[in-house]
């Protein structure tokens, strides 16, 4: 999947504001350790 930032790919995630941003959603995932492989 491709994802794109429409800001500057450091939107604020959190639990109100999570579904925003998909790209920056994901990246967070990756930061925090989930597989990139369960894409």
């Amino acid at each position: 999947m491709l994802y794109t930032c429409h800001q500057e790919r450091n939107c604020i995630i959190n639990k109100v504001t999570r579904s925003r941003c998909q790209y920056c959603r994901l990246q967070k995932c990756f930061e925090v350790g989930i597989s990139k492989e369960c894409e």
